[in-house]
């Protein structure tokens, strides 16, 4: 007779509004953004009025009590970031690509995106912008770094673009740029073309995001689920508005992946 095996879950409270913010202790936590987990670390966006920053803390894989764990500054307003200096805004939705955090920051005419190492605790600048431009979230993955740009100051400039491994930045999928997008289990069809995107997600050697399709004839457009692969350059879209998911239900609705 075999007998059920238990495992043993160990709970750790990384921070909440108990939790005083590093250099300011008689200061609680009021906020705290979504988490990014990665490589043994755990990093957020947390402020209480006008003090406010990126942390992290290192999560042990051993059982461990909570006064063995810190929680240690990234960046916040008095950090001084290459070319921008003091940030007078730090966007709450870091990320983390093995042992780097990136993050962006502003100070209100300059914005940048930067990169934390663990290892080292100094921050390295990846690209900057003017701040009157609208930069998305940023997603991360094998040192590369991708993001959505819009209301660029060369209108040329919007779409999805690409930090590589070098560092060397460039657009990669470019708003009304007329490109043709396959549709999933049809030929591409020319008619199809990207006019709109959106906030990126890297995978391992793709991109993924919420796009505007046109249809060239009729100049209907519509939302989907497009791909884009880094090696061959191919746009794929995978899902639209009445398409079937795998529970047998369909994607409706006006804006179905908002």
């Amino acid at each position: 007779m075999q007998t059920a095996s238990s495992i043993q879950v160990s709970r750790l409270v990384i921070a909440d509004t108990n939790t005083s913010i590093p250099g300011n202790d008689d200061l609680k936590f009021l906020s705290i953004g979504i988490p990014s987990i990665g490589s043994g670390i755990v990093v957020f966006y947390g402020a209480n009025g006008d003090i406010c920053g990126i942390y992290l803390q290192k999560v042990a894989t051993d059982l461990v009590s909570e006064h063995h764990q810190t929680i240690n500054l990234v960046c916040d307003l008095s950090s001084d970031l290459p070319t921008i200096g003091n940030p007078t805004s730090i966007d709450p939705n870091p990320v983390i690509d093995d042992k780097k955090i990136c993050f962006k920051a502003s100070n209100g005419i300059t914005q940048g995106i930067y990169a934390f190492d663990t290892a080292t605790s100094e921050i390295g600048e990846l690209a900057t912008f003017p701040a009157s431009e609208n930069i998305s979230s940023i997603s991360a993955k094998n040192g590369m770094v991708a993001f959505q740009k819009s209301k660029a100051v060369n209108i040329a400039d919007n779409g999805i673009w690409l930090i590589q491994k070098n560092n060397l930045t460039k657009l990669v999928v470019g708003d009304n740029s007329n490109t043709p997008v396959q549709i999933l289990g049809n030929p591409m069809n020319p008619n199809n073309m990207l006019i709109g995107t959106s906030r990126p997600y890297l995978g391992d050697n793709q991109l993924i995001f919420v796009g505007k399709l046109q249809n060239a004839p009729t100049g209907n457009t519509e939302d989907a689920l497009i791909v884009y692969n880094l090696a061959f350059k191919g746009l794929l879209s995978v899902l639209r508005k009445g398409d079937t998911l795998p529970s047998g239900n369909q994607v409706v609705g006006e804006h179905p992946f908002i």
